[in-house]
């Protein structure tokens, strides 16, 4: 994962991780999504997600996580 990723360890909730699928951004690639499993967090919970990139989609929040991959940069 890269740096802007926290380690699993350092998040106060376990995330989701998704099973393996076609990476949309970069052909033969694989691409592992990491979930925030509750509703959207306030205050500074959400910032902190934000700050290690995370996104979010409605009250999806999620980021890459990708083993040996740091092509995805939120921007």
């Amino acid at each position: 994962m890269s740096s802007r990723v926290p380690r699993i360890a350092d998040v106060p909730v376990p995330l989701l991780i998704s099973p393996p699928q076609h990476c949309p951004y970069l052909p033969n690639r694989n691409a592992t999504m990491l979930y925030w499993p509750n509703q959207t967090p306030t205050g500074s919970g959400y910032q902190q997600l934000m700050d290690w990139g995370f996104r979010r989609t409605g009250t999806i929040v999620y980021t890459t996580g990708c083993a040996g991959c740091t092509a995805c940069v939120p921007i």
